[in-house]
């Protein structure tokens, strides 16, 4: 689940103790910057000398699974990392497990029953942030976090991965929480200060992440064309099934927005926005994919992931 991460480990660096092993090994560079690379595809990561410490920055995910793996990180290999790094570098496994996290971005790779290019399309909204639409990914921008989303099997194409067989059907969606502060970190999980509480706290991670997931707003994605066939029998049932061909009409993401644009309390345009899911669940047609689908294919393969087992540490 952990991708990038900058961690500040409190433990004097020997460059003595540098090793060439069976995973990797350091290159120097300019001043007190190191490079640590894996054998297998020189994947690297940031190691910066100071006085009171070490800090390491990039991508332990890729650097342990390789830059072009579809697969996370478990909790486990948390700590396996670790073991490799301190093989590698000559800290010791304790000092990175208790190294204090500056920089976090954690994600995963969910594999859905529609494809990411179209699920992605339907996202428009997550909280106040400001959206930003590319090719084959869309992010929203806040402060000091963003949230992501991508294809993943094409981003690993794209970064030269055009090797790798992955199958048409695979549909891999990668979201992602990038916290560019400590502030941001410490707002969506407190008391997580280390990559051992990571570890240790891997399922409040987890359903923290699930939390702001739930958060994506997203159009349904219809699979027919043809209307439900309603029968209206009550002023309040024409009432509503109006509604529902008026936001039809101008769009889900358009009447989000006109919803968001009002000058009512954020409570009542919140209330307006579940009214809208309401109307929007009781008349579409059950073939369409809904944020309800979505968010109970991503559940699904959380639970999963939250029986990962604890490693000894």
């Amino acid at each position: 689940m952990v991708d990038r991460t900058k961690i500040f480990a409190k433990e004097k660096l020997d460059t003595k103790k540098f090793a060439n092993t069976d995973f990797g090994y350091v290159v120097p560079e300019i001043g007190d910057l190191y490079k640590i690379h894996n054998h297998r595809d020189k994947a690297t990561l940031n190691m910066y000398n100071s006085a009171n410490g070490v800090y390491i920055d990039g991508s332990i995910r890729k650097w342990y699974l390789g830059s072009h793996s579809l697969r996370d990180l478990t909790r486990t290999e948390i700590k396996t990392v670790c073991e490799k790094i301190s093989e590698i570098t000559g800290l010791s496994v304790k000092a990175l497990l208790k190294a204090i996290i500056c920089i976090l971005e954690f994600g995963l790779t969910f594999y859905m029953s529609v494809l990411p290019a179209t699920l992605l399309e339907s996202m428009y909204r997550y909280s106040s942030f400001k959206l930003g639409r590319f090719d084959t990914s869309i992010s929203f921008r806040g402060y000091d976090y963003w949230l992501v989303g991508y294809d993943k099997s094409i981003e690993i194409q794209k970064w030269g991965a055009n090797n790798l067989v992955i199958p048409k059907d695979t549909n891999a969606l990668r979201l992602e929480l990038k916290a560019f502060a400590r502030s941001a970190f410490d707002r969506k999980l407190r008391k997580v200060e280390t990559l051992e509480d990571v570890i240790v706290q891997y399922q409040k991670l987890i359903m923290s992440f699930y939390v702001e997931i739930k958060k994506l707003e997203m159009s349904s994605i219809n699979h027919i064309t043809d209307d439900v066939k309603v029968t209206v029998s009550t002023a309040s049932e024409l009432n509503r099934y109006l509604k529902y061909k008026g936001i039809k009409a101008i769009g889900e993401r358009k009447t989000s927005l006109a919803i968001n644009s009002l000058s009512d309390s954020n409570r009542a345009k919140s209330y307006h926005r579940k009214v809208m899911r309401e109307i929007l669940a009781e008349y579409s047609h059950k073939s369409d994919y809904s944020n309800f689908n979505f968010l109970r294919e991503i559940a699904k393969q959380l639970t999963v992931k939250l029986h990962e087992p604890l490693p000894v540490l």
